[in-house]
C-alpha cells in the first residue's frame, strides 16, 4: 500500500454543513483514485470519533468502496476526553493504516485530480524519511454549500483560477484567501495536511496525546519532528493544492473546548505504547465491502 489518507469527523454537523463537506472530499478522493487506477495503493480511513446514534458510515452520501473504510471510536472512549481530541483521532488512523506514507487530512478539505496525480508522482519515486505540510486556499461557503457533487467544485475552482485567482471584496471570512503556511521561520501552524513517511510518525508516536483541545497540535508535531528530520516544505510548492472548504464559527472547538497551552514535549516519542488507542478492543475498523 502506497499512501493511507487519514481524515475524520461526528455526526454532529459541526460549524454547519460538514456531511455535506466531508461527503464532497471524500467523493473527490474516490474519484481520483478510480482515473489513477490506485484502487489497490490508497485506502481512505475516516476516523468517527463517537457518532450515536447514527454513524457517518450510516449517514454519508459517498461511493461503497473496499478501499474506503470507517474507524468507529465508541463514545464511551471519546467521552474520556472531553470533547474532539484531533491527537487521538489522526493517531488512530495512522495506526490502523497500511500505507508507506500517510497524508492526515482535515474533514472538509479538497483536492482537485492534478493535484492528486502530482501527489501520487512525487511519491511514486520513493523519497524517504518526509514530512511535508499543505497550504490552503479557503472555498467560500456560498460556492461549497450550493454544490450538489463535486463536480460543481471543480467547475467552480476552474472558473476561478480562469478568472486569474480573483479575490472578492466582500472579506476575508467569504473570500478564496491563501492561507500559506510560515516555513521560513517560526512554524504557526495552519496547514490542511500533513504528509509523512510511516516511519517517522511511528518513530515519534504521532502527535502529541495530551492536547486534547484545540490548536497548537500541528504547531506541536511540527517542533518535535524538526529536531530530528528537517520539514521537507510545502506540497503546494510541487503543484499539490488545497481547498479548505470554508465553515461558520459557531459551534468552532476552539471555543466550546477551550484552547490547548503552547506546549511541546520534551520527549520525542511523546506517547506511551497505547498511542492511538491501539489497544482498545472496541474500536472498529470497516468498510462497505
Amino acid at each position: 500500500m502506497l499512501l493511507s489518507i487519514i481524515t475524520q469527523g461526528k455526526n454532529d454537523d459541526y460549524c454547519g454543513n460538514f456531511k455535506q463537506r466531508l461527503e464532497h472530499n471524500v467523493n473527490k478522493l474516490i474519484d481520483n483514485i478510480d482515473k489513477l487506477g490506485l484502487e489497490s495503493e490508497v485506502e481512505i480511513i475516516i476516523v468517527d470519533w463517537g457518532s450515536e446514534p447514527v454513524k457517518l458510515s450510516e449517514i454519508l452520501n459517498i461511493e461503497h468502496r473496499s478501499f474506503v473504510k470507517f474507524l468507529y471510536v465508541p463514545s464511551n472512549i471519546t467521552i474520556r476526553f472531553q470533547g474532539f481530541s484531533i491527537p487521538h483521532t489522526q493517531n488512530a488512523g495512522f495506526r490502523r493504516g497500511t500505507g508507506k506514507y500517510s497524508m492526515l487530512l482535515e474533514g472538509d478539505s479538497y483536492i482537485d485530480f492534478y493535484s492528486f496525480k502530482n501527489l501520487i508522482d512525487m511519491l511514486s519515486k520513493n523519497p524517504s524519511n518526509i514530512f511535508y505540510w499543505g497550504s490552503r486556499y479557503h472555498l467560500p461557503y456560498e460556492v461549497h454549500s450550493s454544490a450538489k457533487t463535486f463536480n460543481d467544485l471543480d467547475k467552480s475552482i476552474s472558473d476561478w483560477i480562469d478568472g486569474g485567482r480573483q479575490m472578492p471584496s466582500n472579506g476575508f471570512e467569504f473570500s478564496w484567501y491563501h492561507a500559506k503556511v510560515n516555513l521560513s521561520s517560526s512554524f504557526g501552524g495552519g496547514g490542511t495536511a500533513l504528509l509523512v513517511s510511516k516511519n517517522v510518525y511511528e518513530e515519534c508516536t504521532g502527535q502529541y496525546e495530551i492536547l486534547t483541545k484545540w490548536g497548537w497540535s500541528d504547531v506541536e508535531i511540527h517542533n518535535r519532528l524538526s529536531t530530528v528530520y528537517p520539514c521537507n516544505g510545502d506540497l503546494e510548492d510541487l503543484g499539490i493544492i488545497f481547498y479548505t472548504q470554508l465553515h461558520h464559527h459557531d459551534g468552532f472547538g476552539g471555543t466550546v473546548h477551550g484552547m490547548n497551552a503552547h506546549h511541546t514535549s520534551v520527549n520525542f516519542r511523546a506517547n506511551d505504547d497505547n498511542w492511538g488507542l491501539i489497544n482498545e478492543k472496541e474500536i472498529i475498523l470497516y468498510s462497505y465491502e
